[in-house]
């Protein structure tokens, strides 16, 4: 941008604004500065417009500003003044150190030079985004056929083995989260396959802010559960049965862990993909879902949008997994079902799929430690309590 350009663009807002009544600066290219050399003649240095890639401010200066005792004096007509890009002050060597900022009027958003928009000329003003076409029902149902065979589903037999504790541990645990305002029906309904009962994940930006330590309030007991958490807990079961640990950070190359069933409330798609008893409404939060051992798999991470965004594939991998998991526990309440495959085509005998995986190797270790976690939030939520 050039100093006519700048007159230009200003004088659209400020007619007063003209070459004979402004200075214009540039950023200088050794250091962040607009170098202006206004003259003593305040009608000449009336406005300053600095210019800064993708703005332009204009400055209105008041009469006797600009003279020899307050800046540094250039030759007989003019003095001289370096702007600070960052707060707008006089830093010239033997300067005041002015400050401009107040004599800031505007801040026009430009195009500068080099940008996609200084080099396509004006901007066409679009009433709505372009139509792209989508992929039709047939290319959808191909590009499942070819991702199927690469999910992994935990074997059945762990999965009946952690309901079966869970069926053990139910009245003791149903009672304590009670104890800490928690509903049984959040975590543990009848048969539930929940990993983890009173641990969900963190929801909206207020519990983000305060599971990453960025704000001073005080954390407390979240909402309906025992603690929050980062999408560790869910992957826990996966470490142990695999590598025999507590998860560390990292899985499977190029795979990503993915949730079948919707576990937050925030648009929750529960009410698209299953069917609810006549007279029942569908729970709202089912946070038992975020570490059901029936609820999780790993996907290829490239093919994890698909899977996650279409309803159709997504249903898919729910029939799925209750054709595996249904006769060991119940994946959501028992008064939701379902719904069925919406053609023969997606019917799941139609898809190749991978054998189950895991062994029952690691399980004993996760009851173990996952109890240890459990019994631990409790006592911490007991202990808290006391002290209040």
């Amino acid at each position: 941008m050039d100093k006519k350009e700048a007159i230009s663009l200003a004088s659209q807002k400020h007619h007063a604004i003209s070459s004979e009544n402004c200075n214009f600066a540039k950023i200088n290219a050794s250091k962040p500065v607009w170098w202006v050399d206004p003259r003593t003649n305040s009608e000449a240095s009336r406005w300053f417009l600095l210019y800064a890639p993708g703005f332009l401010y204009v400055l209105e200066i008041p009469r006797g500003i600009i003279n020899f005792s307050n800046f540094r004096k250039k030759d007989e007509k003019s003095v001289s003044v370096e702007i600070a890009t960052a707060d707008f002050i006089d830093v010239k060597s033997n300067g005041t150190r002015y400050n401009f900022t107040k004599h800031i009027i505007d801040k026009i958003h430009c195009a500068y030079a080099g940008s996609p928009a200084a080099s396509m000329g004006p901007v066409r003003r679009a009433s709505s985004w372009p139509k792209w076409s989508l992929p039709s029902e047939n290319e959808i149902l191909l590009l499942a056929k070819s991702t199927m065979p690469f999910v992994r589903f935990l074997h059945p037999d762990i999965v009946e083995l952690i309901v079966a504790d869970n069926e053990r541990r139910r009245d003791t645990w149903v009672k304590q989260l009670k104890d800490c305002g928690i509903s049984k029906e959040m975590y543990l309904w009848e048969l539930s396959p929940c990993a983890f009962p009173g641990i969900r994940r963190y929801a909206g930006s207020k519990e983000i802010a305060q599971f990453r330590g960025k704000t001073k309030e005080h954390r407390g007991q979240p909402e309906y559960a025992l603690s929050l958490d980062d999408n560790d807990f869910p992957k826990q079961i996966w470490s142990h049965v695999f590598r025999g640990k507590p998860f560390q950070k990292f899985g499977p190359d190029g795979y990503s862990l993915a949730h079948l069933v919707d576990h937050k409330a925030y648009r929750n798609r529960c009410d698209d993909e299953f069917s609810c008893e006549s007279g029942n409404d569908f729970p709202k939060r089912l946070f038992g879902l975020y570490t059901s051992v029936a609820n999780t798999v790993y996907i290829p991470s490239n093919f994890l949008k698909p899977t996650d965004f279409d309803g159709t594939i997504r249903m898919l991998l729910q029939r799925k997994a209750y054709d595996l998991y249904g006769a060991v526990c119940n994946l959501v309440p028992p008064l939701m079902t379902i719904k069925e495959s919406p053609s023969p085509s997606w019917d799941i005998d139609q898809f190749d799929w991978a054998e189950p995986v895991g062994s029952l190797s690691g399980v004993e270790g996760f009851l173990a430690y996952r109890a240890e976690v459990i019994d631990g939030l409790l006592e911490k939520w007991k202990s808290s309590v006391a002290g209040s």
